[in-house]
């Protein structure tokens, strides 16, 4: 124990109050929104009485709730944040899962958050604060770093291989941030008080005698050293307790115990020397794993919409229409809370969210019927920013185009390639330019010959080639098979990289492990000019839970990409659904698309953006994901979970988590090739998830334009003030340089922070208003364009 006075002499301890703030979870936005509020008069006037106190909140969704309904205390939280005792971390507009959404939505998160409080309370904060969040990629420090963020803060899923309090993180391009683990959590201590205390059961609310304090002070330092020690006085919806400042300073008189200061993260951040601490490479991934697939809705609604309001951004900018989007950004980054989106909500907030979603969805297309008012389209836009060609169905007719970058095509530039649709009988044979398939009398996949390779990628005998798969799932919302989830011990704090095979069972588990494979009741088939588009109907089943499933399979003639799409409505309780590839690749690499870039990883179940590949030599396979996220690979095995069907009814209301009765859709696809480079694989995938949008046969005012590596993709544009904001990254981990053509009415061109904030002196531009940029590999840079 730390009980002698040179130890106690020599040590510190920052102690930060704050409370963990659910934007939804076991109730609606509004009930915690009124607990809230009430937890910050409390601390306010804590603040008031006490003038070496200080208190941290979350999230600026609640603190600008807090501003709104109580503007008679504006001026009293604005004199406690200038003097450095009201604090925000991390400062984004809500505290976000930091595995699940994309690059721009974490770059959104913190500018709209931090561009708030620099409006209402002119203060820049830099202290990444994310209590409760499982899972961090590598593209993070970076993504932080560009957002004005020096230090980093969490809990769970920490590595096995770090447990350090301390360390340098370094990320994926080479980017470092100052991090701190909370190794026992973010509530350590609470004083003495008749508040209610949210969850108490899954947090250890430790004691604060001096003993309490020595022992916490050695629990956290054998993950040390540390120059300082933070303890966290605080959990979910903790009320700060007005005795904590008494406490403290008799804690500090005794002398028996190291010595307690009130803090921020930042300041303890800035007591470290960072000069002692060792650099870690990578990310911190995964733990949860249930979560990748609860409430799965959610997860495909988030991706389908943000492509959307990308694709809107773009169109603006092109279109030279200024429309205001911030109501709509703000409510599409509240879904992004991380038990939302990770599905671990109660019924009530299922309902509510699954209401924005309807709501921004509806705001959007108002918003794009400025480019499309006819009821059948006469022109496609692509938003991306790489040509594609496409099979388009309009009019009942199947067009085949190519659309330049960021471009639009009119269906009459179109070539028709709609033929006769003819019914033919299976077993049959599919042979073009890419590959060679048979096709079984169920309409399963048999063979697959990568043409180039002339390897075959079907591996027979475990199951067929696409099946969907069931397993029963006795865990709650966060974890696959067992439950309940212990929150407050150490493993719910560390990475769970656990094996997933297909098939869990050995001969003599009393319990039942086996893997369920459907009967397909009928399968046909259509040609016609797309290609093959299979359809199966079948059921899949175990005893009562009997789930009947349509899944239609297209061939298409003129692409690698084989699409799937399967649609069944749940029945049944405690199962989940997964759809599995069996390949006859053995041993091969594991590359999942995160954020701006890709990760190398282990065939754990993991969350991948839209696209994970699994290559040897010169064969390989990439599966595609619409917004289902917990892939991996198993023994040669491609697997996609689609489905959970769990809740916890153990803690709340929670039976709507089993969508029994609710139809689910899913998009999926399986590209064969020849361990093509990355870049390839990324065009086909973003061409998969990012649909061509409808609009007028209007031709498009503005034009931007890049050309020269294929591994460099714009991720955003869209109007920021009176300028323009572009944000292009580097996806594939190589040395690259392109040319960015912009708009004739461009003037100065200036290189830009991941806040939309210019940084630079004006850049050099052609004459033809094109710059020249050099991308290091998995390099984000972002610029503003002066019109």
């Amino acid at each position: 124990m730390t009980n002698n006075m040179l130890d106690v002499e020599q040590s510190s301890i920052h102690l930060v109050p704050s409370f963990h703030y659910d934007v939804i979870y076991l109730k609606s936005y509004d009930e915690y929104l009124g607990i809230s509020l009430k937890i910050i008069d409390k601390a306010l006037d804590i603040l008031e009485a006490n003038p070496d106190y200080v208190f941290t909140m979350e999230q600026v969704i609640l603190l600008e709730e807090f501003w709104e309904r109580r503007p008679e205390k504006r001026n009293i939280v604005k004199k406690f944040v200038g003097e450095g005792r009201f604090d925000i971390a991390p400062a984004m507009y809500v505290m976000p899962d930091m595995n699940l959404i994309d690059g721009e939505s974490m770059f959104m998160q913190a500018k709209v958050g931090k561009d708030w409080i620099k409006e209402h309370l002119g203060i820049e904060q830099d202290s990444c604060w994310i209590a409760d969040c499982w899972g961090h990629h590598s593209q993070l420090p970076q993504i932080l770093s560009q957002s004005g963020y020096k230090y980093y803060f969490f809990w769970r899923c920490m590595r096995r291989d770090v447990m350090k309090n301390e360390f340098i993180w370094k990320g994926l391009n080479g980017t470092t941030i100052n991090t701190h683990w909370l190794a026992t959590g973010y509530a350590n201590l609470h004083f003495p008080d008749q508040s209610k205390r949210e969850n108490a059961l899954e947090l250890d609310f430790a004691g604060v005698t001096p003993k309490d304090i020595n022992s916490l002070y050695d629990t956290i330092m054998q993950y040390g050293p540390s120059d300082s020690v933070l303890m966290c006085n605080g959990g979910d919806f903790s009320s700060p307790q007005p005795s904590a400042a008494q406490i403290v300073k008799q804690l500090n008189a005794t002398r028996e115990a190291p010595k307690i200061q009130f803090s921020t993260p930042t300041k303890f951040m800035e007591s470290i020397n960072w000069g002692n601490c060792e650099t870690v490479v990578g990310e911190f991934n995964s733990a949860f794993q249930g979560t990748f697939t609860s409430n799965i809705r959610i997860k495909q609604y988030n991706q389908h919409l943000c492509n959307k309001l990308y694709a809107l951004e773009k169109m603006a900018v092109l279109y030279k229409k200024k429309i205001d989007l911030q109501a709509i950004w703000k409510l599409v980054l509240k879904q992004q809370f991380h038990d939302t989106i990770c599905g671990t909500i109660a019924d009530v907030g299922l309902k509510e969210t699954y209401d924005d979603f309807k709501l921004i969805e509806k705001m959007i297309d108002k918003e794009l019927e400025q480019f499309n008012n006819s009821n059948e389209p006469k022109a496609f836009f692509n938003p991306l920013s790489f040509e594609r060609t496409e099979i388009i169905s309009s009019e009942d007719k199947l067009y085949k185009a190519t659309i330049p970058a960021l471009q639009k095509k009119s269906i009459h530039e179109m070539e028709d390639v709609t033929g006769s649709p003819q019914k033919i009988n299976l077993p049959c044979s599919f042979i073009h330019n890419y590959y060679s398939a048979k096709i079984n009398e169920e309409g399963y996949i048999t063979s697959l010959v990568e043409n180039h390779s002339k390897q075959e990628i079907v591996s027979s005998g475990t199951c067929f080639f696409g099946s969907l798969s069931m397993q029963m799932d006795y865990g709650d919302l966060w974890l696959n098979f067992e439950g309940p989830l212990n929150g407050g011990s150490v493993e719910a704090a560390l990475t769970q990289n656990n094996s997933d095979p297909l098939d869990r069972h050995t001969p003599n588990d009393i319990v039942y492990k086996n893997t369920l494979y459907p009967q397909i009741k009928r399968a046909e088939i259509i040609q016609n000019g797309e290609g093959l588009t299979i359809k199966q109907f079948g059921v899949i089943n175990y005893w009562q839970i009997q789930v009947e499933f349509e899944t239609e399979i297209k061939l298409s003639s003129i692409s690698p990409v084989i699409k799937y799409r399967t649609r069944f409505i749940p029945k049944g309780k405690n199962y989940r659904i997964r759809v599995a590839f069996p390949t006859l690749i053995d041993s091969g690499k594991i590359i999942h698309e995160i954020p701006f870039g890709i990760q190398e990883r282990e065939g754990y179940e993991h969350p991948a953006q839209s696209w994970i590949n699994y290559s040897k030599s010169d064969i390989g396979a990439a599966l595609f994901n619409r917004g289902i996220p917990a892939n991996n690979v198993d023994d040669g095995i491609m697997m996609l979970t689609l489905f959970r069907s769990v809740a916890m009814e153990y803690k709340t209301d929670s039976i709507d988590s089993y969508s029994e009765g609710v139809p689910h859709e899913f998009d999926y696809a399986f590209m064969p090739h020849s361990n093509i480079e990355a870049s390839q694989i990324i065009n086909e995938a973003r061409s998969f998830s990012n649909p061509l949008i409808p609009v007028d046969d209007n031709s498009l005012i503005n034009k931007f334009k890049l050309t020269g590596s294929k591994n460099v993709h714009v991720s955003a544009i869209r109007w920021s003030d009176e300028d323009i904001f572009v944000r292009i990254y580097e996806a594939t981990g190589e040395t690259s340089a392109v040319s960015l053509e912009m708009p004739d009415a461009s003037s100065q061109l200036f290189k830009a922070d991941g806040l939309e904030k210019k940084i630079s002196e004006p850049m050099e531009m052609t004459l033809d208003r094109t710059v020249e940029l050099e991308f290091r590999p998995f390099e984000v840079k972002a610029f503003l364009v002066k019109i």
